[in-house]
């Protein structure tokens, strides 16, 4: 939910913010990813999470 409640504050839609990996969200992530210079996967990578400002949970 940390990473589609940061998507939504930076201006892209996530979708609903439920912690599921919907095609809105992966859709908000390579969005996301091509704005910042990153590579488009969708998927939520260090490089990206970190770009987000969300803490990567072990």
């Amino acid at each position: 939910m940390r990473v589609q409640a940061a998507l939504y504050a930076k201006g892209y839609d996530p979708g609903a913010i439920d912690g599921v990996l919907g095609v809105r969200t992966v859709s908000a992530l390579q969005q996301f990813q091509e704005a910042y210079g990153l590579v488009p996967t969708g998927q939520m990578t260090t490089e990206t999470l970190n770009a987000l400002g969300v803490a990567l949970v072990r």
